[in-house]
C-alpha cells in the first residue's frame, strides 16, 4: 500500500521499502505486527510526526494529489475483497478489512470532504456487508448520512444498488427506514429501470425492495419479490433468498414454510462454503426449535452456528449465539456449561 501511495518519479516504488526501513531505524515511525497477529507489519507514527509530515505535503502542494491516490487504492481494495466475503475464506477477508478499517474510513472521508459523490458511493456500496458482519454501529451511519447528501454524476445499477445500500446503512443497524424512505424508494425506482427484472446481486441493497414494501404493510407482496430472487442468476442471491424468506414467512405465522425455507438456504450456502450464510440460517432454525420447546434440537443448531462463527472471527452476531446458547442451557438445567456460554459471549463483546 505504502508503495501505491508514495511511488512517483521522484521516488520509484522499489526505493519505498527502504526508506521506510530508513525511518523505523530512526525510530520516526514504528512497525509492529498485525493487530489479528498476521505475521505482516503495520508502520505507524506519533501524532506530532504526523502533523509535521502533513504540513510538509501540504507545502510541496501534493497533498490533494496523495488522498486522490490513496482513495483510489483503497477504494480498489474494498471493492475486490467485498465479493470475497459471500463464498470460502469469508473469514481471511473480513479480518482484512478489520485490519485496514481506519485507512478505509480516512478514504471515505475524503471522498466526502471532495464531494466526489460517485466514490462515496462505491465505498459504501463495497463495505456495505462487511459492516453487517462486523455488527458495527457509529461511524457507519455517519458516513452513510453524509454521502446520502451528495449528487452523483453516474447513472447506472451500479449506483443505484449503492444509493440503496447507503440509505439503509443511514437507517441503522435495525434498518428502521422511517428517515430514509424516501431516498430508498427513489434508489429501488432507478435500480429497477436499470437493471431489467434482476435482483441486486449486493446482499443488504437486496433487502432495499423488501423492506420498503414491509412499510407498506404489503407482506404478501414480499413473498413476490423473493420468489424473483429464488430465480436470480447469482448462485449467492438464490441461496440467501430462502433465508430471508424465512424472517418474513416467520412475521406471518407460517413456521412450516420458514423451516422449509432454512433447510433449503442451509443446503445452499454449505456447497457455496458460506459460513457466515450457514451459521446465520441455523440461527433461525435455532430459533424456530426453541419455539417448539425442542432444546436438543436448539443447541445442536446453534453449536453448529457457533463453529461457523469463530471461523469467521470477528463477527458482531457471534455474542448472540452463545448467549442464546447460555439461555438454552438454563432451561435444560446445564448450570455449568451455561456459564461458559456466558463467559464466551463476554469475551467476544469485549474483544
Amino acid at each position: 500500500m505504502a508503495e501505491q501511495v508514495c511511488a512517483d518519479e521522484l521516488l520509484p516504488s522499489a526505493h519505498v521499502l527502504p526508506a521506510l526501513s530508513g525511518l523505523v531505524d530512526k525510530s520516526i515511525i514504528a512497525a509492529g505486527q498485525n493487530a489479528d497477529g498476521d505475521p505482516g507489519s503495520r508502520y505507524r507514527m506519533l501524532e506530532t510526526v504526523r502533523a509535521y509530515g502533513l504540513e510538509r505535503l501540504a507545502e510541496a502542494g501534493e497533498q490533494d494529489r496523495i488522498r486522490d491516490t490513496f482513495a483510489a487504492i483503497y477504494l480498489n481494495l474494498a471493492e475486490t475483497t467485498d465479493p470475497r466475503l459471500r463464498g470460502p475464506g469469508q473469514g481471511r477477508w473480513l479480518r482484512e478489512l478489520a485490519a485496514e478499517q481506519d485507512n478505509l474510513y480516512a478514504a471515505v472521508r475524503w471522498a466526502i470532504t471532495r464531494r466526489d459523490a460517485d466514490t462515496a458511493l462505491r465505498f459504501i456500496r463495497a463495505l456495505g456487508w462487511y459492516w453487517v458482519l462486523r455488527g458495527q454501529p457509529g461511524e457507519p451511519e455517519t458516513l452513510a448520512r453524509a454521502v446520502l447528501e451528495l449528487e452523483p454524476r453516474e447513472r447506472s445499477a451500479r449506483m443505484a444498488e449503492a444509493r440503496m445500500v447507503c440509505a439503509l446503512t443511514a437507517a441503522g443497524p435495525s434498518w428502521e427506514i422511517d428517515t430514509v424512505q424516501a431516498a430508498l424508494a427513489a434508489a429501488v425506482a432507478d435500480f429497477a429501470a436499470f437493471s431489467h427484472g434482476e435482483p441486486p446481486a449486493n446482499p443488504v441493497a437486496a433487502m432495499a425492495e423488501p423492506m420498503l414494501v414491509l412499510s407498506g404493510r404489503d407482506l404478501e407482496r414480499v413473498f413476490v419479490v423473493f420468489d424473483r430472487y429464488m430465480a436470480s442468476a447469482d448462485p449467492w442471491v438464490r441461496a440467501a433468498a430462502p433465508m430471508l424468506r424465512c424472517s418474513f414467512a416467520r412475521m406471518l405465522g407460517r413456521i412450516d414454510l420458514a423451516e422449509s425455507d432454512c433447510r433449503d438456504s442451509l443446503a445452499a450456502f454449505r456447497a457455496l462454503g458460506d459460513a457466515w450464510g450457514a451459521a446465520s440460517v441455523l440461527i433461525q432454525l435455532a430459533e424456530l426449535a426453541q419455539l417448539r420447546g425442542d432444546y436438543p434440537t436448539t443447541v445442536t443448531a446453534l453449536s453448529d452456528a457457533a463453529s461457523y462463527g469463530r471461523e469467521l472471527g470477528a463477527w458482531g452476531d457471534l455474542s448472540y449465539i452463545d448467549g442464546m446458547l447460555a439461555a438454552v442451557r438454563l432451561r435444560m438445567g446445564d448450570l455449568e456449561r451455561a456459564r461458559t456460554d456466558l463467559e464466551l459471549a463476554e469475551h467476544v463483546q469485549a474483544d
